[in-house]
């Protein structure tokens, strides 16, 4: 008897289930279903009647809930579905040609990445030193010689400056601004990033050391480009009226999007007239 009796009670939760199918009836569709009529449709004992009641409020409460999520999901994902992809006006391409003219923003076209955790940040940074605070290192201070031994050159007192002057003098910038400014313009932080051996960093110093070289500044200009939601990707290609720089000859598709009236780099594309 007491088999039955729960065997009953699962039947009665289907039923409730059941009924609660459409998402679209609503609570109001779930409240049809009582005690009496699963009694009828199941060919219960009444004695249990009061047993079926209480598991089918329970259960409508926790079907109710269920379904409320499910529904709220779904709007979600339709909301994100049917966002349309729009060209981007003159004013907004004018905007980002502007955007990545600048030091701050043009080493991000210099090399290509699927993500931001594979970006070359040699080459980003190369133009944006003055975003992490970069300094030049004191010649023949404590802080150079810590440098030139984690590198495995070993200066003492008795190097003379002859010898010096054939090492390149090291710039520097704090490990906390190098984070920084990673977060702010892609999102992520120091520690996500793919490749931490761009620069050489030196634990007691807690800074990063690098040796300058020649800067790639890029000359391109806007082409065209698309917005969904907040994310764009514009096209960049020479400028053909820059005579001098057209020997770079490529052109470079970035992906980005707006948080916050910041600009976040997702990936970026170079294309070259071989492709």
């Amino acid at each position: 008897m007491k088999n039955k009796k729960y065997m009953l009670l699962i039947l009665a939760l289907c039923t409730v289930c059941a009924s609660s199918c459409g998402l679209n009836k609503g609570k109001d569709a779930r409240s049809e279903v009582d005690a009496d009529v699963v009694v009828e449709e199941i060919g219960a004992d009444e004695n249990i009647e009061e047993d079926i009641k209480n598991a089918l409020e329970s259960a409508d409460e926790n079907v109710g809930e269920i379904i409320s999520n499910v529904e709220s999901e779904t709007k979600v994902e339709v909301s994100l579905d049917s966002e349309d992809e729009t060209e981007l006006t003159k004013e907004e391409l004018d905007k980002f040609e502007e955007l990545f003219a600048t030091e701050e923003y043009n080493g991000f076209l210099n090399c290509s990445y699927d993500k931001p955790e594979d970006i070359d940040w040699y080459t980003v940074l190369y133009l944006s030193m003055n975003y992490v605070d970069c300094r030049r290192v004191e010649r023949g201070s404590d802080e150079e010689k810590a440098y030139f031994k984690e590198i495995g050159i070993d200066v003492t007192e008795d190097t003379n400056d002859s010898d010096l002057e054939l090492l390149v003098e090291p710039w520097a910038f704090k490990r906390a601004d190098y984070d920084s400014y990673i977060k702010e313009h892609t999102g992520i932080s120091l520690d996500e990033i793919k490749d931490k051996e761009f620069y050489t960093y030196v634990e007691e110093y807690d800074s990063y050391y690098w040796k300058p070289s020649d800067a790639l500044y890029n000359f391109l200009k806007v082409s065209e480009g698309t917005r969904k939601g907040n994310v764009y990707t514009v096209k960049f290609v020479p400028d053909e009226s820059d005579t001098y720089h057209l020997s770079l000859d490529y052109s470079a598709t970035i992906t980005f999007k707006e948080e916050n009236g910041k600009y976040l780099i997702m990936s970026n594309k170079i294309h070259t007239n071989e492709e």
